[in-house]
């Protein structure tokens, strides 16, 4: 077969096996969309959080002070040291860490690996002075303010691709900020949040700069190791964030190759949305649909071999697939499965996108959302972060155009930069 004629085969391989399922009944799936989404953004949703002032009046970086930032994500370590003085922020330092080691995270395990790359990071005086840390716990969180008034998390789930005992059920800021305290850092006070608020608060960072700006609701869309959406709006006359956990939704229908590849993983049967496009997991999507096609004698196992394609992740399979132009012929089906893997992933997250726009402005006239865009797959895959933004655009444009109504959404995208640390510094000054 030709390349033309293996593509086509592909194509058809991938229907028969449900890769273009949620392409079907639209509306059914935005019902049960929806569904999800307006469960996961009620009042009473601890993973939610709730502030004592409305979007108009978060309206700074906070008083004057030294922060440590630390951000633990599913690959990395960061850690930043942060000066907040005359409503200006200044990144003094940073450092970011491949963090994980092949084991059984314990709560003692993983606060003494945090110290050690702190205990690095931050010199005598300052693990002896410094007072404000905001710790981003990149897993599922329910928040809860403690006696202190600090707003922490515990953690309820730790899955993923990292193994853990004792860690889920754990308040996770009070804990390591006692841990801390009797281990050298005495004056450490630990605010805990998941890594969305943060990366939706920097919309306030747009507002602060350009006078103009006033969002009505903020959305923020994060596809990198991992995959989540959070959505700010007023509430009651005071701001809100809904931390969906976008990435443990189960409306989007499994192909075959999904479902293989979930009954491999540590985490089964959860986290099914973002196993379908995320960082963490698409590359074993790709290479579920790679292994049938070499049994099926389409792909000639020796160019799994040739590329080494077994050892490859998805930041390894971007550089050899995800180009303009690639160096072999060969190479164009796997280019090609590689690139429905990115758009299937993009429509699903132009779909949410536009279901929750369409659902916030349902009883408004006009509103003006801000979009926070963050994450390796939407920032480097242009298949991915095309698609999504096309489909968005296609579902909104079709919803007006079907019911007539005099309505007016202002949609602006950004992907500032810097946007944790300006997020968190926020977070720290209003929440903390």
């Amino acid at each position: 077969m030709n390349n033309k004629q293996k593509i086509q085969t592909i194509r058809a391989d991938l229907l028969k096996n449900g890769f273009y399922k949620h392409l079907n009944n639209q509306e059914k799936l935005s019902e049960k969309f929806l569904c999800e989404f307006n469960l996961a953004r009620a009042k009473d949703n601890p993973r939610n959080i709730h502030f004592n002032h409305s979007w108009k009046e978060i309206d700074s970086y906070g008083e004057d002070r030294i922060l440590l930032l630390i951000e633990l994500g599913g690959t990395f370590l960061k850690l930043f040291k942060i000066s907040v003085k005359n409503n200006r922020i200044n990144l003094l330092k940073s450092k970011k860490i491949n963090f994980y080691r092949k084991i059984i995270y314990t709560p003692e395990i993983l606060f003494s690996d945090l110290k050690l790359r702190l205990d690095f990071f931050l010199n005598h005086h300052e693990q002896q002075t410094i007072e404000n840390c905001i710790f981003i716990f990149t897993f599922p969180l329910k928040q809860y303010k403690r006696k202190d008034g600090i707003i922490d998390g515990i953690c309820t789930n730790f899955a993923k691709q990292h193994r853990s005992k004792g860690i889920v059920g754990l308040a996770i800021g009070e804990n390591l900020q006692k841990y801390l305290n009797q281990n050298g850092y005495p004056l450490l006070k630990i605010g805990v949040t998941n890594d969305s608020p943060p990366s939706l608060l920097a919309a306030k960072k747009i507002e602060i700069e350009n006078k103009e700006e006033n969002f009505d609701a903020i959305i923020n869309i994060i596809v990198g190791t991992g995959s989540n959406i959070a959505v700010g709006y007023n509430l009651n006359n005071n701001f809100f964030i809904s931390n969906t956990e976008f990435g443990l939704f189960t409306s989007f229908p499994q192909s075959v190759y999904d479902k293989r590849m979930d009954k491999k993983t540590t985490s089964k049967g959860t986290y099914l949305t973002e196993k379908m496009f995320s960082g963490a997991w698409r590359d074993e999507v790709f290479k579920e649909i790679l292994k049938s096609l070499i049994k099926k004698k389409v792909i000639d196992k020796k160019l799994k071999q040739k590329y080494k394609i077994s050892k490859l992740d998805s930041k390894g399979l971007d550089e050899l697939l995800d180009k303009r132009m690639i160096k072999s012929h060969e190479l164009y089906p796997l280019k090609f499965i590689w690139q429905e893997i990115s758009k299937r992933g993009g429509y699903i997250c132009g779909f949410a996108l536009a279901n929750i726009i369409l659902e916030l402005q349902k009883d408004k006239q006009d509103m003006n959302f801000g979009i926070i865009e963050v994450g390796g797959v939407i920032e480097f895959s242009k298949n991915f972060n095309n698609t999504m933004i096309q489909t968005m655009n296609l579902f909104i444009e079709k919803n007006f155009c079907s019911t007539n109504a005099p309505r007016k959404i202002t949609i602006s995208l950004f992907n500032p930069k810097m946007q944790t640390i300006y997020g968190s510094t926020i977070f720290d000054a209003f929440l903390h």
